[in-house]
């Protein structure tokens, strides 16, 4: 990790993994020579940016699993992702892949997102630029749906003691803890690997662990050493205590010989035997005590003995269980793994079938309302008709020949109105022309009236002229 941290000072996808930059630059090519019907994106956790970095620990403990993810388009894309990435990564190692469609707009979480006063959701603390990598997390995460808590008793509190906000499914604190409504769980780490802000201060952190480390490691050998010497220091005291005893015990069968062959010889006892018993009984009790001894020592011996098989015992039972841990639980992952791919898969196709289903109810919704208009100029037409005519004839026609007629004469009328000019036109030319026509008719009246006066005129004054001549 240091060497990664490190190594991310002139990259910052390095903190993915040392292949990551390579890998891109491979995706990069390939699309450029038409591989890939849409480039793949990620990893996940170079698409987002953090708005506020003391969030970052709790942000990567709900995303872990998805930080080095990749997201395509399509299974044939994802085809040749996987052969990209086979170059760099041995096939239990690969970054993940998530196949999801890719659209150009993020989803709609107005009603399924959480909304809470005072903390925000994960969706909230995160800058995704790409809508791609947005809806992959709200597909796979819901972080829509989970809160950032920094104060990890207010989590409790909010989450625990009465009912959760709504939509909300869990909560992280500051510490990456994760909260549900009925249990809790402590973060496995404490530092954020991916999203850390100051990227020179990690180093210094992680530098000052392993100095930690490599300074209890050495404690701990030094510790070793010494309790080996003091084995070795003992086991050579035991085996000197061992050829004393040993000695000692000659000398006393010596002494015993030679108190046997005095006592088979029939002399008088003197004074020389009183001492030689004495010196005897001095022999046998230190004897007595190098035994004793020796069996002390024997003792703390076996205990220490004792002490390192229970310590040896205990390191290859759990260096068993390690590893026949590590043998059970490889199947475990890889059917988790697939369980969960296929899960992930089940879920999508499950979205897109709630989709297609959602846009089936919208079409059957707008043929429900098309149909109310439609009867509501049905309703108008037949109206209408009444006005023409007031019972409703039967008709041995179909509605075809009824509008194929009826588009005729409407382009009858259309030739009409063309040749003669519009209707309503034709009929106010002719009430123009009808009140013309009347005008004219009265003046030509009281012309002829007027005619009529002056020839009753004329005549009578031609009767009184030739009256006059006579």
């Amino acid at each position: 990790m240091l060497n990664q941290l490190k190594a991310s000072r002139s990259n910052r996808l390095k903190r993915f993994g040392d292949h990551m930059p390579e890998l891109l630059d491979t995706i990069n090519r390939a699309y450029d020579q038409g591989r890939f019907i849409k480039k793949p994106v990620g990893p996940i956790g170079a698409c987002i940016i953090l708005r506020d970095p003391s969030l970052a620990v709790a942000v990567e403990s709900c995303l872990r699993n998805f930080m080095k993810t990749f997201c395509c388009d399509n299974y044939k894309d994802e085809k040749v992702l996987q052969g990209l990435m086979s170059r760099f990564y041995s096939k239990g190692n690969r970054p993940q892949i998530i196949v999801i469609p890719f659209t150009d707009h993020m989803y709609n979480i107005q009603g399924r997102g959480v909304h809470h006063p005072e903390f925000p959701s994960v969706l909230e603390t995160l800058h995704i630029p790409n809508s791609v990598v947005a809806n992959c997390l709200i597909d796979m995460r819901n972080i829509e749906a989970i809160l950032v808590i920094k104060d990890n008793d207010r989590a409790r509190q909010v989450m625990q003691q009465g009912r959760p906000p709504k939509n909300c499914r869990e909560a992280f604190t500051g510490d990456g803890d994760q909260v549900y409504n009925n249990r809790y769980y402590s973060a496995e780490y404490c530092r954020a690997k991916y999203l850390g802000g100051d990227l020179e201060a990690e180093i210094r952190l992680v530098e000052s662990e392993v100095e930690n480390e490599t300074a209890q490691l050495s404690r701990f050998q030094q510790h070793s050493h010494s309790v080996t010497q003091v084995i070795k220091q003992m086991e050579n005291d035991l085996q000197s205590i061992i050829i004393n005893d040993k000695r000692n015990q000659a000398s006393v069968n010596q002494v015993k010989a030679a108190i046997s062959e005095l006592e088979n010889v029939e002399e008088p006892q003197t004074e020389d035997n009183n001492s030689l018993e004495e010196e005897v009984q001095d022999i046998l009790q230190k004897i007595e005590a190098e035994k004793q001894n020796v069996k002390e020592k024997k003792k703390e011996l076996d205990k220490h003995k004792q002490l390192v098989s229970e310590a040896d015992s205990k390191y290859h039972y759990v260096k068993n269980r390690m590893e026949l841990c590590v043998e059970e639980t490889e199947p475990i992952k890889e059917e988790l793994v697939k369980a969960e791919a296929e899960a992930n898969k089940l879920e999508r196709i499950l979205k897109v079938w709630e989709r297609k289903q959602k846009e089936h109810q919208d079409n059957i919704q707008a043929m429900r309302s098309e149909l109310a208009v439609k009867q509501e100029e049905l309703q108008e037409t037949v109206a209408k008709a009444k006005q023409i005519s007031p019972q409703r004839l039967p008709v041995d026609r179909s509605a075809k020949s009824i509008d194929t007629e009826i588009t005729r004469l409407r382009q009858c009328i259309s030739t009409e109105q063309s040749q003669h000019g519009d209707q309503e036109q034709v009929i106010k030319e002719y009430s123009e022309a009808l009140i013309n026509y009347k005008n004219n008719s009265s003046q030509v009246k009281d012309l002829k009236r007027f005619i009529d006066r002056l020839d009753n005129i004329m005549n009578d004054r031609q009767a009184r002229y030739k009256k006059m001549r006579r």
